[in-house]
């Protein structure tokens, strides 16, 4: 399980800023919920003349050998969004990450920088279900692509559902970027790490019948035994 350290930036991580993010209290596009004996939610905000996604937990733990006793799992995700972004898997920006106890209770804050133009996974299939087949093709090896990327190193998202994949098409390509990381973890082996996520994923997600996941399994699967593109 991932259980090392972030670094956050001193000129990040004070009072001040914390308080600055905590007090946003509106535009929730995740309600707060009670989960791992916690609470965790998520706000869409403007900072700096900038669209954010401001997380905020209280007591919202992960344990593991490292740490018995719990850890937020917000700064876990910070974690898991640097290592994407070392492999080059497109993961939204961290703006600011800071944990702090206050009354006895752990309140934790995770920043990220908007994605404006890109939506989910299924509801962008829906949208373009007139893709000529090359187009669905291209797309088809740009989610594969993505996901081949990630577990090649031996990283299992975990949550791995059309809402957590988001695509924008632009430029004559497309992008897709991986969101809502923190339950993602190393595997052993790649193959615990693929079979996992595209099991979920094929359960999960909605905007391909049985023929055209079966297309795209062979997209993937091809990637993964001669390379990336």
């Amino acid at each position: 399980m991932f259980c090392e350290n972030i670094e956050i930036p001193s000129s990040l991580g004070n009072d001040r800023l914390f308080d600055r993010f905590w007090n946003v209290n509106e535009n929730w596009v995740e309600e707060p919920n009670q989960r791992r004996r916690g609470r965790s939610g998520v706000i869409s905000a403007t900072f700096n003349q900038e669209a954010v996604f401001i997380k905020k937990q209280v007591n919202h733990l992960h344990r593991c050998l490292r740490f018995p006793l719990g850890r937020p799992t917000a700064l876990r995700e910070a974690e898991a969004l640097a290592a994407m972004r070392k492999i080059g898997v497109m993961v939204p920006d961290t703006i600011y990450c800071a944990t702090r106890r206050v009354s006895g209770k752990q309140q934790t804050v995770l920043v990220t920088r908007g994605l404006p133009g890109f939506v989910d996974l299924d509801f962008f299939l829906a949208r373009e279900s007139a893709m000529s087949a090359s187009e669905h093709l291209e797309f088809m090896v740009s989610l594969a692509s993505t996901l081949v990327r990630m577990h090649r190193h031996r990283w299992q998202h975990s949550s791995l559902y059309g809402k957590h994949i988001l695509v924008r098409r632009g430029d004559g390509r497309f992008e897709v970027v991986l969101i809502d990381l923190e339950k993602m973890r190393r595997r052993i082996t790649v193959g615990q790490a693929s079979r996992h996520d595209l099991d979920q994923l094929s359960r999960h997600q909605k905007g391909w019948d049985c023929g055209k996941w079966q297309e795209f399994l062979k997209v993937y699967r091809n990637i993964l035994q001669n390379g990336l593109p």
